[in-house]
């Protein structure tokens, strides 16, 4: 990974997080070792957090280590303690435990938005699966409508045919009465 990488996904990580409850200054410098070598700085003040592609001299603390574990640490996805072996903290370290908090909070609220969107995709598949099961009831409604419309046409017929079939019998004992007054 470039170092243009690295500061560009420090940026896009460390935007979401919500800085409000930081009032105090807060300079955190991070060198980059390996892959991507750079330093970088977050700087969190009155509420707002800003991510520049440059030393910060007058840091509370610096924070040094391989890319992939410095945006791991800023993503939330790993705790300050559980990254130790990997980054070294120089300077301030309770100050370290303030962007800890920060981050841990970070990564609870994401994981709250997420589980909301899992329940409201649950939901919307609950409906659709509704939606389907009223969709096969309407065809098997018109199935059946258009067999009792065919049976409605076959019963009209019939007793159109039974009808016919009076009238052919009228007729014939008609045909024999008058047969039997000539005879």
């Amino acid at each position: 990974m470039k170092y243009s990488e690295v500061v560009k996904t420090a940026k896009k990580k460390v935007a979401v997080l919500d800085a409000s409850k930081i009032h105090d200054h807060l300079a955190i410098e991070f060198d980059v070792e390996g892959d991507g070598e750079g330093a970088f700085y977050v700087e969190l003040s009155e509420g707002k957090a800003h991510v520049e592609p440059y030393e910060y001299y007058d840091n509370d603390f610096r924070v040094r280590g391989n890319a992939d574990s410095i945006l791991k640490l800023l993503d939330g996805g790993s705790a300050l303690k559980s990254v130790l072996g990997d980054v070294r903290i120089e300077g301030d370290v309770s100050k370290a435990a303030s962007l800890e908090n920060i981050l841990a909070s970070h990564k609870l609220a994401t994981s709250k938005k997420e589980a909301a969107k899992l329940t409201t995709t649950k939901k919307e598949s609950a409906k659709l699966t509704t939606t389907k099961k009223e969709s096969k009831k309407l065809t098997t409604a018109k199935k059946e409508s258009k067999k009792l419309t065919t049976t409605k046409k076959e019963t009209a017929k019939l007793a159109t045919a039974k009808t016919e079939s009076k009238k052919i019998t009228s007729s014939k004992d008609s045909t024999k009465k008058i047969e039997k007054k000539n005879s």
